[in-house]
């Protein structure tokens, strides 16, 4: 049952580049920069997951967990940020296709890390 609740939010996950294209489109439309579409967007998604990890029960990190974390998220970050450069030269609906599927790989990379 574990393995489907991460097909779940890999699915989810990539079904959330087409909500993010939108976005990041709208913010070039409005003169906004890479750095302030990414800034924004990386800002607003620490609050989200502070605001759930309230709820969360808490256990202490080891140095191993702590390196993962960083070996996973290092990718991620960048990612997000070449994808919103790619937006601003490319339509997004051709972005969304051609980066849905790293996407989906990626989180399969990271569920394999943990």
């Amino acid at each position: 049952m574990k393995i489907l609740n991460y097909a779940l939010l890999v699915f989810l996950g990539g079904c959330s580049y087409g909500v993010v294209s939108t976005f990041v489109k709208l913010g070039y439309s409005e003169g906004f920069r890479l750095s302030e579409v990414t800034g924004s967007q990386y800002f607003f998604g620490a609050i989200m997951l502070w605001a759930i990890a309230i709820f969360v029960p808490k256990d202490r990190l080891k140095c191993k967990h702590w390196l993962t974390l960083a070996i996973g998220g290092i990718p991620m970050g960048l990612t997000g940020i070449f994808y919103n450069q790619a937006l601003g030269y490319i339509n997004a609906s051709i972005c969304y296709h051609s980066t849905t599927a790293i996407y989906m790989d990626k989180y399969c990379f990271a569920i394999c890390l943990y």
